[in-house]
């Protein structure tokens, strides 16, 4: 795509979201991870370990493309409770930034809090 706009523009109107995304997901990575990973130590050999390591493994073998596609089809086309597309600044406010922003956070989270 042609632009007569410089590409330092062109990158600051994109890494907000970027950011955003990105942040999120670790923050959600770690969540999932911190705990997991304390259950495992704690519990080993148990139950409880064996769940943590399952859900891990199923975690690291799914895409995050795949996650993310799942959850536009059950969260934003079936549910209708998030919207499927668009971004919204969270300077316009945190819910509906959060609506926009937690699928795609949760399609990186998820297989990186199995890989944490």
């Amino acid at each position: 795509m042609l632009s007569d706009q410089a590409v330092l523009q062109m990158l600051i109107g994109v890494a907000e979201p970027t950011l955003s995304i990105a942040g999120l997901g670790m923050l959600i990575a770690l969540l999932i991870a911190i705990p997991a990973g304390i259950t495992s130590a704690v519990k080993q050999y148990q139950w409880e370990d064996y769940v943590a390591t399952t859900v891990s493994f199923v975690g690291i073998s799914m895409p995050g493309f795949w996650i993310g596609i799942v959850l536009l089809i059950v969260f934003a086309d079936r549910l209708g409770l998030v919207p499927a597309f668009g971004y919204v600044s969270f300077r316009q406010g945190i819910i509906p930034w959060l609506k926009h922003i937690i699928l795609p956070a949760l399609a990186v989270g998820l297989p990186y809090g199995g890989i944490l």
